[in-house]
């Protein structure tokens, strides 16, 4: 009753500076703060639970047939599609009222004022300049549409790059750290839950709700583990940051059935990225919130038991430790002729570069690199490294936005270092544990946006640090 008091009094007071307003900029000035935060966190949940939405949506397929699978699960990724299509397109809508907003207010701000604001968030820049760089591409592409829409699998085209950037900003201007650890307590609850289900891999419940073996409700082992690897550093911030012991134990048990998941994967690269995420998080910690050090103890040891119980059944981790060293020893010994090193990924580095070279300023256009490839006879359409595809597909111009905005944001970072929280520590580690993952894999139009919001978060909260300073 109290709850609905509350609702009947804020639209009343919503009514009544509607009344009052006399212009379209009167009534975007009258929308609350709170309005936007509520609202971007609605949209930030609606995502995150797209995985368990997803296999609802399974159950509801008629294609029993074992014949029939692969159909459900084009189905699936159509409406996983939409729904990104239609919360970035609602993103955006909130972005843009933000923004005009925050003018409205500055509309006497002196070009000085322009140019601070530009510094205070210039990492901001530099990655909306990326979306810009990506825009020009596709316009320049030999295949627009290509370019545009992406193609039927990957679907990561231009009309992804704005759902992403959309929700990267809405994440950006959510600065309430309650709504943002809960969001990321969310997350967590939801990685968990696919993990116990891939871990048990029960035939029926697979089958019912469109789950594959270390894949869970993605295309191919390599996505899961791109989310694994990054939910995996967003999992123990709800460790550090827990206050009472039941708690404390739910989100142990979350991140041990998430580990295990991901040493179970079998891919990599995730697993190889979430120990550099650790190391970071240890260093970080040890450096400068040394309060946390039993906790990040806790941790580290989880890790490791679950990684050898993991490795001690399958042995599939040392394995492909072994492989990857024969890997680099090969590359190092004779580079020109290692091009199946790394599963085919020194060759598929190698082609991007020169695809690169070929069209240094914007690229072949975004999703367009497949039918490069195949002109080499090589199946792949992607290099399975971030940067390479970046330079590759949008130009290297682009490539220097993305990294000139990583490395203000890192800079950052270093100069308040002693003010952060253990929240700013864990976001950082999570965005540079799924950047070293991007090395290794490919942006796929239902990962990247969990990178997105990690990273706007990291980014946002940042900000608030920088602000408190001044």
């Amino acid at each position: 009753m109290k709850i609905v008091n509350i609702l009947v009094k804020q639209l009343n007071t919503a009514k009544s500076k509607i009344k009052n307003t006399y212009s379209i900029c009167d009534l975007i000035l009258s929308i609350p703060h709170n309005v936007f935060a509520k609202t971007i966190y609605i949209i930030m949940l609606l995502w995150l639970y797209t995985p368990i939405i997803m296999m609802v949506y399974s159950v509801f397929l008629k294609n029993t047939d074992q014949s029939l699978i692969l159909l459900n699960s084009g189905l699936v990724t159509i409406e996983w599609f939409t729904r990104l299509q239609q919360l970035g397109l609602l993103s955006l809508i909130v972005v843009v009222l933000f923004i005009i907003k925050v003018l409205l207010k500055k509309k006497e701000a002196s070009l000085i004022d322009f140019i601070i604001k530009i510094k205070r968030n210039l990492s901001f820049v530099l990655f909306f300049l990326l979306l810009l760089m990506s825009i020009i591409s596709c316009i320049t592409s030999d295949n627009i549409v290509l370019s545009f829409y992406g193609d039927k699998y990957r679907r990561d085209g231009l009309i992804s790059y704005f759902c992403y950037f959309a929700l990267f900003t809405s994440a950006y201007i959510l600065r309430d750290k309650n709504k943002i650890i809960s969001a990321i307590k969310h997350l967590t609850h939801v990685a968990a839950f696919l993990s116990l289900l891939t871990l048990l891999n029960i035939e029926s419940i697979n089958l019912l709700f469109g789950l594959s073996n270390n894949k869970a409700v993605f295309n191919n082992i390599n996505h899961f583990g791109y989310f694994l690897c990054l939910v995996s550093m967003c999992s123990i911030i709800p460790i550090m940051l827990s206050k009472k012991i039941m708690d404390s134990i739910l989100y142990i048990t979350e991140y041990a059935l998430i580990v295990a998941a991901l040493a179970r994967n079998q891919s990599l690269g995730p697993y190889l990225a979430v120990l550099v995420g650790l190391l970071l998080i240890s260093l970080l910690i040890i450096m400068l919130k040394k309060a946390y050090i039993k906790r990040l103890i806790l941790v580290l040891s989880i890790f490791i038991l679950i990684s050898v119980m993991i490795n001690i059944s399958y042995g599939h981790i040392l394995a492909n430790f072994l492989v990857m060293r024969n890997d680099i020893n090969s590359i190092l010994s004779d580079p020109n002729n290692a091009f199946d090193a790394g599963s085919n990924r020194w060759g598929l580095w190698l082609n991007g570069i020169e695809f690169a070279k070929q069209k240094p300023w914007f690229g072949y256009g975004p999703d367009n690199l497949g039918e490069q490839y195949s002109l080499l006879d090589i199946s792949n359409d992607r290099p399975h490294n971030i940067l390479i595809q970046i330079a590759a597909s949008l130009g290297i111009p682009a490539l220097i936005f993305f990294l000139l905005a990583l490395l203000v944001h890192f800079y950052q970072y270093v100069k308040l270092r002693k003010s952060l929280s253990i929240l700013n520590l864990c976001l950082i580690s999570a965005v540079v544990a799924y950047l070293t993952s991007s090395l290794f894999g490919n942006s796929m139009f239902y990962t990247t946006p969990f990178f997105c919001i990690i990273m706007g978060f990291s980014l946002g909260t940042l900000k608030e640090k920088l602000l408190d300073k001044r």
